[in-house]
């Protein structure tokens, strides 16, 4: 099993006066057909940030323009933009936690949104990591395999790991055992 590699999959050529929302548009060429169907249990109260974050990409991914790559781009842009301005919002009121601390609270808002943000966004990464065949393949083996019963974070990774060929845990994990967001860079190799 290899290891993730955080460089793009695909060198661009001569791409500088390229919109970079142009030049990520090609990820965001989905086929409706692709999204997965099925409903998981978390396991316990750690492994709900799955439940609610898929239901939440799945949503994100649906909504998307069906004929211009552009404006789908633009569009998830936009709505990754006001879950990360929620996040912020939300942590500027209430603690932070990592995912993978998701609890039941019934006075405060942040352990259940929190999860479901983190949870987002390392889907969100996870699919830009291993492009939309490989990632819409491990989501539909997912939901295939637990569809109406409970799973964990780890049996997730497990399927991430199994279906992509590769070793995921570290790059699945920076997003849900720790509070705040990892800082991502964006390297434009040309």
């Amino acid at each position: 099993m290899s290891a993730f590699n955080p460089r793009p999959r695909a060198c661009l050529a001569d791409t500088t006066r390229l919109h970079p929302l142009q030049i990520l548009a090609s990820e965001f060429e989905i086929t409706k057909k692709d999204l997965w169907r099925g409903t998981v249990e978390p396991a316990n109260p750690a492994s709900s940030w799955f439940v609610s974050a898929t239901a939440a990409y799945w949503r994100m991914l649906d909504g998307l323009e069906d004929d211009d790559p552009e404006a789908a781009a633009e569009q998830l842009a936009d709505n990754l933009a006001s879950l990360e301005a929620r996040y912020l919002y939300t942590v500027s009121r209430e603690d932070d936690l990592a995912a993978l601390n998701a609890r039941r609270a019934y006075d405060r808002y942040g352990p259940y949104l929190l999860p479901r943000i983190k949870g987002t966004f390392a889907l969100h990464q996870l699919r830009l990591l291993l492009g939309n065949d490989v990632f819409f393949d491990i989501m539909s083996t997912t939901h295939d395999r637990f569809r109406g019963e409970e799973m964990t974070t780890i049996q997730f990774i497990d399927v991430a790991e199994e279906v992509s060929g590769k070793l995921l845990a570290p790059f699945v994990r920076q997003w849900l055992d720790r509070t705040g967001l990892p800082q991502m860079t964006l390297e434009l190799v040309l």
